[in-house]
């Protein structure tokens, strides 16, 4: 790729013009070598909801892994049975650990705060 570059164009008697006209070929060389890849999110991301808790992780996993052989088995009617019951009991976990959080944030904030 460099060898392809006419240097001869370069040739000035001012250093800040060269140095801008290199400048700009150096990044179109750039901008022209660049691969583009995707990001992907992280396998273990930070989870942004301060109320879940390991416990709560574990009964999500469990339920992810209920449901996959549930749809494995050719819908079951017993593990589907296994698995909506895992799912309500996590639903009704999830909530009241969310309630108590809160609850727990407006008590500090009332006896500390106001």
């Amino acid at each position: 790729m460099l060898e392809t570059i006419n240097w001869e164009a370069f040739r000035c008697n001012d250093v800040n013009v060269f140095y801008d006209k290199f400048l700009q070929k150096l990044t179109e060389l750039t901008n022209s070598c660049k691969i583009e890849h995707r990001a992907k999110l992280a396998k273990n991301k930070s989870i942004s909801k301060p109320w879940i808790n390991g416990d709560l992780l574990f009964m999500m996993k469990k339920k992810n892994r209920f449901y996959r052989n549930w749809r494995k088995s050719l819908l079951s009617t017993k593990l589907e049975v296994k698995y909506k019951r895992l799912r309500n009991e996590l639903n009704m976990q999830l909530r009241s650990a969310k309630y108590n959080y809160f609850l727990e944030a407006v008590l500090i904030q009332n006896r500390f705060g106001a």
